[in-house]
């Protein structure tokens, strides 16, 4: 293994221009988990599931909370339109 901990390089079958594959490197004496660095890349979320499940859980987590933060502007947004139609009408 690589002492660039998280270092992406290509596999040794596939040619430069090829996907790259993350290069594992445990901490002393492996008991560490693999320490990853934000040049890290993989290839779909699947991949980032079992690779940095921390991680992953971290990116639904500011997913759902931008989905939920845009529900209720839109909530406030139809409750203002609600009340100036009923003043209105």
């Amino acid at each position: 293994m690589s002492e660039n901990a998280g270092s992406i390089q290509p596999a040794e079958s596939e040619s430069t221009t090829s996907t790259p594959k993350i290069v594992e490197t445990a901490g002393k004496e492996g008991k560490e988990p693999p320490a990853y660095t934000t040049d890290t890349k993989v290839g779909s979320a699947q991949e980032l599931k079992e690779r940095a499940p921390d991680v992953y859980n971290a990116m639904l987590k500011g997913i759902a909370q931008s989905i939920v933060g845009r529900m209720r502007r839109h909530a406030e947004k139809l409750k203002k339109m609600m009340r100036e139609g009923r003043r209105n009408g």
